[in-house]
């Protein structure tokens, strides 16, 4: 006596990194295909139709459309622009502590911000001794007061 018959069976298509809107950052993702399977004696023998695809969080495990893998482009052409408009402010010398605030005031939470200005001033900040503003490494005179500024640590 011969057993056939069918099964579903997921395949890995391919992995990569991609931006999770459940855990909302950076994840690891599988690529996975659903497909129908001929089955002789239990065992897949080949795909008899495909039944979809999806991307799979691996730290979440929340299955999302293929589309998911766009939105990380426009998150990270969205965050280089913020970025570039820190730096332009910046750069005009505006103290970094204004430009979190606004930041803050626009709905960007404090660790978001804090990475924002950070990026943007790539870490490098001098602060004015006298009032004590803070301001991007480029600048060499406190927009406020007018003292030199140093190097912080």
């Amino acid at each position: 006596m011969i057993i056939w018959g069918s099964k579903g069976k997921e395949t890995v298509v391919g992995r990569g990194n991609f931006y999770c809107p459940q855990c909302q950052n950076q994840r690891h993702y599988i690529h996975k295909e659903m497909g129908k399977y001929f089955t002789l004696y239990f065992i897949p023998l080949f795909r008899t139709s495909m039944l979809g695809e999806f991307i799979e969080c691996q730290t979440c495990f929340t299955p999302f459309e293929k589309a998911v893998l766009n939105y990380e482009n426009s998150v990270a052409k969205n965050a280089k622009k913020l970025i570039d408009v820190i730096q332009d402010e910046i750069e005009s010398g505006i103290p970094l502590q204004v430009t979190f605030k606004s930041l803050l005031d626009s709905g960007v939470s404090k660790d978001a911000a804090n990475t924002a200005i950070s990026m943007a001033t790539k870490g490098q900040m001098k602060i004015c001794k006298s009032c004590e503003a803070v301001f991007t490494a480029s600048l060499n005179f406190c927009s406020l007061c007018g003292k030199s500024l140093e190097y912080t640590k």
